[in-house]
């Protein structure tokens, strides 16, 4: 998820959208910065915002920073101030029984018009080498946005992780457009809060962060 985001109507519709937009104009994941996010925006033809795609290098375990990441019951509580989710809360932890795939309601502050909620469908997966990725997609109906696309993955690079996360929000909403540059940096605020929020969590080794580490591991199958 994120303060803008999130996730697909169908698996395989998303998809299509996320694995081919924007790739080719990004920079070389080897010289992306270790301590500044790297943002990448495409105007996106029928929606007044762009796709962005933010990553940043941050000072964790690839599962470690997975793990944090999909606690959405705590999104709102560091994401608030920074990127105005007002609210994040899983509504059903095992969609139609699968552990990797749960529905996620946000409400983020919106300026002017009225606050948007929606809900996300958003399925974990683990790859090669230790890599983890999360997928999503918007699958409530109202809101302002008529769709919202991404996925955030989590790759081993140096003994730390490089955290790269995309997200399309489809909005034409009258007005929609004085905002787009706004959606853009809240992108980029959203990652940096997210990247702060893995380290100092990681590092902390509490409670939680153990229950999030064993989350994940048994959605995983381990």
């Amino acid at each position: 998820m994120s303060a803008l985001a999130l996730l697909l109507a169908s698996g395989m519709a998303s998809a299509g959208v996320i694995d081919t937009v924007s790739p080719a104009n990004r920079r070389p994941v080897d010289r992306i910065d270790a301590t500044e996010p790297e943002v990448h925006v495409e105007p996106m033809a029928g929606s007044a915002w762009p796709a962005v795609t933010v990553s940043q290098i941050v000072n964790t375990t690839p599962e470690a920073a997975m793990a944090i990441f999909t606690d959405y019951d705590e999104q709102a509580s560091y994401l608030g101030d920074c990127c105005g989710v007002l609210q994040s809360r899983v509504i059903d932890a095992a969609v139609g029984g699968n552990p990797r795939v749960q529905r996620v309601l946000y409400e983020l502050e919106v300026p002017i018009v009225a606050n948007e909620r929606y809900e996300l469908r958003e399925e974990i997966s683990k790859g090669a080498s230790g890599s983890y990725r999360v997928v999503w997609g918007k699958v409530s109906s109202g809101g302002h946005s008529d769709a919202i696309f991404g996925r955030a993955t989590f790759e081993p690079r140096d003994g730390k992780t490089l955290f790269t996360y995309y997200n399309y929000t489809k909005i034409n909403t009258f007005g929609a457009g004085a905002f787009a540059d706004a959606s853009v940096a809240r992108a980029r605020a959203t990652v940096s809060a997210m990247a702060r929020h893995m380290e100092q969590e990681s590092a902390g080794g509490g409670g939680r962060f153990q229950a999030d580490l064993a989350r994940l591991r048994a959605a995983l199958g381990g």
